[in-house]
Order: structure tokens, then C-alpha cells, then sequence
């Protein structure tokens, strides 16, 4: 009995296993809209990173890795 229940839990697993590592199907119409909306909300997304403020906090004062760290933060921006 414990093995036909192991050997059922093992085929499950391997079920699972393989439905979430399999490859997902493609659209393959030529929709022009669907790729104009896809360029849409890429741009839309990168809009909203540069709208975004972050700061960093540090622990202490004068840590010169931290001003290092900030400089190049800020260099990023």
C-alpha cells in the first residue's frame, strides 16, 4: 500500500513537474494591434520607472563606502 501511495505522489510530482517547465505556445496570428499594444506598454513601463524616486538610508554617516555607493546612485540616475 505505501508504495502504489510513493508511486502515485512520484507521478504527480513528475506531472507537475513537467507542465511547469514545458514551453508555453506562441501566438502566431498576424494582429498588427496586438504587437502596437505589446510596444505600448513597454514604453508605458519605462515611463513609469523614470517617474519613480528612490533614495538610500545608511546606518552612519561618513562611511566612505556609502559615499562611494551614492555617488554611483546618483550617476545611475
Amino acid at each position: 500500500m505505501k508504495k502504489l501511495v510513493s508511486l502515485l505522489l512520484v507521478m504527480v510530482m513528475a506531472v507537475t513537474l513537467f507542465a511547469g517547465c514545458g514551453k508555453k505556445a506562441q501566438e502566431t496570428s498576424g494582429d498588427s494591434s496586438t504587437a502596437e499594444k505589446k510596444t505600448e506598454a513597454k514604453t508605458e513601463a519605462k515611463e513609469e520607472v523614470k517617474a519613480k524616486k528612490f533614495a538610500i538610508i545608511v546606518k552612519n554617516t561618513g562611511n566612505p563606502y556609502n559615499e562611494k555607493e551614492m555617488e554611483g546612485f546618483e550617476k545611475a540616475n
